[in-house]
């Protein structure tokens, strides 16, 4: 009988250990995407307008999650993480370079997942006890506890590793599905159809139509090198390729709509259109909701924070073999935290996220096009797992570089 664990960066997930099914998958990905960060760019996008804005969710999300799908395939057939499998196509070393770029990534997401978290309980805590919530003189101490708590939560769910995950995030999103509706019925109990369709954005906050797509772009194609860590262990192919495009375009979609009406709402009542009140819990505050609303967004910077922590531990153990997953686990958790104290004490987080957006846009749509052109055209879907480590094996190429892959993708960074 197979024994019950994660396999090892380099190690293939047999067939027997595979324990991904059709809606795990859905699941999973819905938890990725159920995110504050999702509301933030809806919000942020809102400047293109109602119209424009709905397009550029319609139209970005599934765009970027059909690579989604293509990556995750090819984890599904060799049974090692994405990052693993850079190292075919960028060298064995060179693969390395595309870790510590994901590693950065990472990081900077959980990191942001439990900012946004701090600033909801920070408001909940103003709620049960009237201390400072975000945005008044001594916030501070409170927001920095809300880190704290969100970091607990997605560790506890995620620290014994992929199954554990997968038990939470079928609750967890069962509860943000039920919570999400409520707040779509709020919103449109507050604002109309027509009114949103009038409404007309200030000269200058708007934005062109082609900056909300790179926006919206940006905010997905970092889960394209994660999809990986959880393709290796689905069923088949349906659950490694539908499953996550299903997943990610409902919640992201959803999600970045909800943003964009709470912005809209926010400005039509008050006749102020401002990108740094895109965060959730200001908005819900801003708009009257209570604390069951606030729940949504705790919940959902969890749900996003627990897939971000294993992929975390997934890809810095793709550094050495020999670092602990558990040991790596904390480490991650720990880590983000305190990353998360930064934005805290930031003068203008919409300026920061958008920095963050930006390295995101540069960095991730090279490798992607490496990976997949090496996969699909030059390699003819056929990856000789045994030599993924190997020393002047069939990827080792230049002293473990294939220089041609990494000056494609210097190039394409530098174009960006």
């Amino acid at each position: 009988m197979e024994k019950k664990r994660d396999y090892g960066v380099l190690e293939p997930v047999p067939p027997s250990a595979r324990h991904f099914g059709f809606w795990d998958m859905v699941l999973t990905w819905m938890g990725a995407n159920f995110q504050p960060g999702a509301w933030t760019i809806g919000g942020t996008i809102a400047g293109a307008g109602f119209l424009g804005a709905l397009m550029i969710v319609l139209l970005g999300n599934p765009a970027t999650y059909i690579i989604l799908a293509l990556v995750g395939f090819i984890s599904y057939k060799i049974g090692v993480p994405t990052m693993s499998v850079a190292r075919a196509s960028l060298g064995v070393k060179g693969g390395y370079l595309a870790i510590v770029c994901n590693i950065f990534s990472i990081l900077g997401w959980t990191a942001i997942s439990n900012y946004f978290s701090s600033i909801t309980i920070s408001f909940i805590f103003n709620m049960m006890f009237g201390t400072p919530a975000y945005g008044s003189s001594g916030c501070e101490p409170y927001m920095v506890i809300g880190c704290c708590i969100n970091a607990l939560l997605a560790f506890i769910a995620v620290y014994g590793g992929s199954r554990s995950l997968k038990v939470f995030e079928r609750i967890m999103i069962l509860m943000l599905v039920v919570l999400a509706c409520f707040i779509t019925v709020k919103l449109f109990q507050t604002i109309t159809l027509a009114q949103l369709l009038d409404w007309v954005i200030p000269a200058d906050k708007s934005i062109a139509f082609g900056v909300g797509i790179d926006a919206m772009i940006s905010f997905g194609i970092t889960w394209t090198l994660l999809s990986g860590d959880y393709t290796r262990y689905t069923k088949n192919v349906r659950s490694a390729t539908l499953a996550p495009v299903l997943g990610a375009c409902i919640a992201a979609i959803w999600f970045a709509i909800i943003g964009v009406i709470s912005v809209a709402t926010v400005a039509l009542t008050t006749g102020v259109f401002d990108a740094n009140n895109a965060n959730p819990a200001s908005l819900l505050v801003g708009l009257g909701f209570g604390w069951i609303a606030l729940i949504v967004v705790v919940f959902s910077s969890v749900t996003t924070s627990m897939v971000n922590i294993f992929s975390g531990t997934v890809n810095i153990m793709g550094l050495s073999e020999k670092l602990p997953q558990k040991g790596i686990t904390v480490f991650v958790a720990i880590f983000t935290t305190l990353v998360a104290f930064i934005p805290v004490f930031y003068g203008s987080f919409a300026d920061l996220f958008m920095a963050f957006l930006n390295s995101q846009s540069a960095l991730f749509p090279p490798i992607m096009a490496i990976i997949i052109t090496d996969y699909y055209f030059i390699k003819k879907r056929d990856y000789d797992i045994s030599n993924l480590a190997k020393r002047d094996g069939a990827y080792w190429y230049t002293g473990g570089f294939n220089i041609a892959a990494i000056i494609a993708w210097v190039g394409g960074t530098a174009a960006f």
